[in-house]
């Protein structure tokens, strides 16, 4: 389990892909900032590989409002431009099996109504490494949970 270093003080909930991972705030004594202890998302969730789309569809231009914990705004969903399809990872001599081989994402450009930047600074943790204090801007896509059918 990693430990996240947040400055939020409430408890948080993170959303990903339709699973819900409960993360549990803590007070550190020393720099009075909220500890978030996270469960390992590789246990709940897929690895991923996303292909681009290579014959556009018609874009659909559907106005939705989405949330989440950087921002929440509308937006026109334009054109299609990815199928993420659930992966199996081999990793530094682990297996990370495909645990929903039924759950894709599609991913949309889109385009916001009006623009607003989440301008938040981020630390973030994963099999690849560690990154620090990375600048969370702008939404380009969003991407769906998708069911396919292979012809």
């Amino acid at each position: 389990m990693k430990r996240l270093y947040h400055t939020d003080k409430k408890n948080t909930a993170i959303m990903a892909t339709g699973l819900l991972a409960i993360a549990l705030c803590g007070q550190a004594a020393a720099n009075n900032s909220a500890v978030i202890a996270a469960e390992d998302p590789t246990t709940v969730l897929d690895h991923f590989m996303c292909y681009d789309i290579v014959e556009q569809p018609t874009p659909i231009d559907i106005k939705v409002d989405v949330r989440d914990q950087f921002l929440g705004q509308n937006y026109r969903v334009l054109e299609l431009t990815k199928l993420c399809a659930p992966a199996e990872k081999h990793h530094d001599g682990k297996v990370f099996k495909i645990k929903y081989e039924f759950a894709h994402m599609a991913c949309y450009n889109v385009e916001p109504e009006k623009f607003h930047a989440a301008n938040a600074r981020v630390n973030l943790y994963n099999q690849f490494g560690s990154y620090y204090e990375l600048f969370v801007y702008q939404v380009r896509e969003i991407c769906v949970p998708t069911f396919k059918e292979h012809l």
